[in-house]
């Protein structure tokens, strides 16, 4: 049977995309699926075939801070000043930071406006409130953590975790209402985090309650680690307050 009269191509043809014109276009004009297929002229599905193929790819781009050459030269100054003085200049080593304390805050909602659960038939939903759900309270968590360690045997004496504190107030209710009576202790976050708040809540919250239960081993750690992470905490109250 003579079949070389047949054709061996049909179908649509594929369409080609000069995506070399993508350049040309700003920035804010291709932020979207949408406006990069409007430009090309072509829908969305070929455009998505496009980018499964490598062709095209969707990229973020971050702001990142202006450095002058005075900021330059401080940041290096500092990675050189964390060299160990004893490693340099045959070997340079940076330094162990056994001796260093790492604090940090952040800030966190006390609640999201909605999140996604799982549920069975017949269970009721929890019901959130607040006043204002576009304004909902925020709480700061100061972390504290340091560089772990490990014995002869690499076995963990110390994890690093020293405590994670909040900053909030306990102050008794004035008035009584259908959840609690007056004068039932509550807890409220500080709003306003300042140097002078900062200071003083290292000074009563940190180095008084977290340390102490330190000192008195109420944490599985062996006393000779948990007077080094006490006189540790104790120099690093010492600089902050210098």
């Amino acid at each position: 049977m003579d079949v070389s009269s047949q054709k061996t191509k049909c179908g649509r043809k594929k369409i080609e995309v000069d995506v070399s014109t993508l350049r040309d276009l700003p920035l804010s004009s291709r932020t979207t699926i949408h406006d990069v297929a409007q430009h090309f002229g072509i829908n969305k599905s070929k455009l998505h075939s496009l980018k499964r193929e490598g062709i095209i790819k969707r990229v973020s781009n971050s702001i990142k801070p202006y450095l002058t050459d005075k900021n330059k030269k401080d940041r290096l100054k500092w990675c050189v000043s964390m060299l160990d003085p004893n490693s340099i200049p045959h070997d340079p080593v940076f330094r162990g930071l056994f001796d260093y304390v790492f604090i940090d805050e952040k800030w966190y909602y006390i609640m999201r406006k909605s999140f996604r659960y799982y549920t069975v038939p017949g269970e009721e939903q929890p019901t959130r409130t607040c006043k204002n759900k576009n304004y909902i309270p925020k709480i700061m968590i100061l972390t504290v953590i340091a560089r772990p360690r490990f014995d002869s045997d690499g076995h963990c004496t110390f994890d690093g975790k020293i405590g994670c504190f909040p900053f909030v107030t306990y102050e008794p209710a004035r008035r009584s209402s259908a959840n609690r009576p007056a004068g039932t202790i509550e807890m409220k976050p500080i709003e306003s985090v300042t140097n002078e708040v900062i200071r003083d809540f290292m000074n009563q919250q940190f180095m008084l309650n977290g340390l102490v239960k330190m000192h008195t081993n109420q944490y599985s750690y062996n006393r000779t680690m948990l007077d080094l992470i006490f006189h540790l905490m104790i120099q690093c109250f010492v600089r902050l307050l210098s």
